[in-house]
């Protein structure tokens, strides 16, 4: 069984490794790199900076295990893609309880984030959320909160805690990963690669960061951000999507899922933006 040493990159890429089994083009979290933390710190720094490493892994890096097409920013792409939890569901990868504790997970994930990293008056704070994502710890006493100036907040039991509850989704998510692979079926590489390129397409994100890495490691001429925003539009004919160009959504889904069957090794966003900018979207 493959393990999951809790916000550390290695681990991480172990298990995108393992995601190649099933298909080379495939991953779990695209480009995850935590921030790191000395040993000797305290347990409140442990603690937020595995908050918001984990933030990072499931919003930056694999939202597209929980997300789907309509979910990202604005384009509306003729319910192509479904999240990998739900493929996970379906094929009898993950149970309902997992799909669900994951899923509770991460919304939790926002509201314990949004405490340390935002403006978070303690009226705000979604207690019901972090109890569904993280059970009965007692978040209330965080610093801003507290009743009086005695009461402290045990930071070694929060990092416990959350540790405890990421361990137990994380090898719920890795599990699921590998009754995927073990299925060896090319209706759920397809299904994987559609969940990918939603992500890779619809998030403004990737997209910018895709079409910089294209300009400054490979000295592509890429047009200016209006003229691949204008490009990217989409029109409602006849109950379809299409872009501009003239190719409908369900098409360049097709496109690219083929080129990428195709691909010897991992598909990264501004591998598959290459091919719908330069290629696919002339």
């Amino acid at each position: 069984m493959l393990t999951v040493d809790l916000f550390t990159n290695i681990s991480v890429n172990l298990v995108n490794q393992t995601c190649r089994e099933l298909h080379p083009t495939l991953l779990l979290a695209e480009a995850y790199h935590p921030k790191p933390v000395h040993s000797l710190a305290n347990s409140e720094l442990r603690l937020w900076s595995a908050v918001t490493n984990m933030y990072g892994l499931f919003y930056d890096c694999m939202p597209y295990i929980f997300r789907v097409h309509n979910k990202y920013q604005y384009k509306a792409y003729d319910n192509q893609t479904r999240s990998l939890l739900s493929i996970m569901l379906d094929n009898g990868a993950i149970s309902r309880n997992d799909f669900r504790n994951i899923g509770n997970y991460s919304k939790a994930l926002t509201e314990l984030r949004g405490i340390y990293c935002h403006n978070k008056p303690p009226e705000t704070i979604a207690i019901a959320k972090l109890r569904d994502g993280f059970g009965s710890f007692d978040w209330s006493l965080y610093h801003h909160n507290r009743n009086s100036a005695t009461e402290t907040f045990d930071f070694d039991a929060a990092f416990n805690h959350f540790s405890s509850v990421t361990s137990e989704i994380m090898h719920g998510l890795v599990s699921g990963i590998q009754v995927l692979i073990s299925k060896k079926d090319a209706s759920i590489i397809t299904e994987w690669h559609k969940a990918l390129i939603g992500w890779y397409l619809q998030a403004d994100e990737i997209r910018f960061r895709s079409i910089n890495t294209l300009r400054s490691v490979h000295g592509r001429q890429f047009s200016p951000r209006e003229i691949i925003d204008q490009k990217l539009k989409v029109d409602l004919r006849n109950g379809q999507h299409y872009f501009r160009c003239g190719l409908s959504v369900l098409d360049l889904f097709h496109e690219v899922v083929d080129r990428m069957d195709t691909f010897p090794s991992l598909a990264h966003p501004h591998e598959v933006w290459n091919i719908v900018l330069e290629d696919i979207l002339l």
